[in-house]
């Protein structure tokens, strides 16, 4: 049985009718993969990127009549505008992604969190970010994400990275005993076991939180990239509801 692809009697609907398919049609959340061109790093200067982009294209109900149109643009807005540097100042294209920051998840690499807008920053409620090193994470990333006022949801997932083993250059220099080495050596296993890595997201979090216990922290669920698994969960909310930093 085939279902048809067209129904040429919709405008003949009773407008209710119609509004409330309109409004069903856009009510659905979507997981928003934004990805961007970065230029290369360097320290101390956070250039502009072109352009963000999207994984799933514009909703479809701003394009299929205007009185959809009307509907879908009460709920998406145009946001993750790309800018350009020209004579020094800083000026928008014409290109953005239409979202919803009420219904859409939205998922991006951690190195892209420092190139957001404050658009994006304080509209942000539901985020999962893949952490490609967790050994910066917390350096790089931590004030962005105590900076997103109205996150309530936030899914890290962690990836090891690159770890580095100190002990054989230092002992090729003849700086390290054999000694030294062998206690250096533990270490070096201790960061290899299951896990380690993930632990220094939730240090991050800690500490974040000890420091600033007023800190409104969203929901945080981090996962182990490796194997899909549930390492920890911070429940939303502050340490000390109401704390206040009095040297501020």
């Amino acid at each position: 049985m085939e279902f048809p692809t067209t129904f040429s009697l919709f405008p003949q609907l009773p407008g209710e009718i119609r509004l409330k398919i309109w409004s069903f049609a856009i009510s659905l959340s979507r997981t928003v993969m934004i990805t961007c061109n970065r230029p290369p790093f360097q320290r101390g200067v956070v250039e502009p990127v072109h352009p963000f982009q999207a994984d799933v294209p514009p909703p479809a109900t701003l394009f299929a009549c205007a009185e959809s149109r009307h509907e879908a643009l009460a709920i998406y807005k145009p946001y993750f505008r790309t800018f350009r540097t020209k004579d020094d100042h800083f000026r928008p294209t014409g290109r953005h992604i239409y979202v919803s920051f009420d219904q859409d998840t939205f998922r991006l690499e951690d190195t892209i969190l420092v190139f957001l807008g404050e658009l994006e920053i304080q509209g942000i409620q539901s985020m999962i970010v893949d952490v490609k090193d967790c050994g910066y994470f917390g350096h790089f990333n931590m004030d962005v994400v105590k900076m997103m006022k109205h996150l309530k949801k936030i899914d890290l997932w962690g990836d090891k990275g690159v770890t580095y083993s100190w002990k054989y250059v230092l002992s090729w220099q003849g700086h390290m005993s054999s000694e030294e080495i062998e206690v250096l050596s533990f270490h070096d296993a201790f960061s290899r076991t299951p896990d380690r890595w993930i632990s220094q997201l939730i240090e991050n979090f800690d500490e974040a939180r000890e420091n600033d216990p007023g800190w409104d922290c969203p929901n945080v669920r981090i996962f182990n990239k490796e194997n899909n698994a549930l390492v920890h969960e911070f429940e939303g909310g502050a340490a000390i509801p109401g704390w206040t930093n009095l040297e501020e």
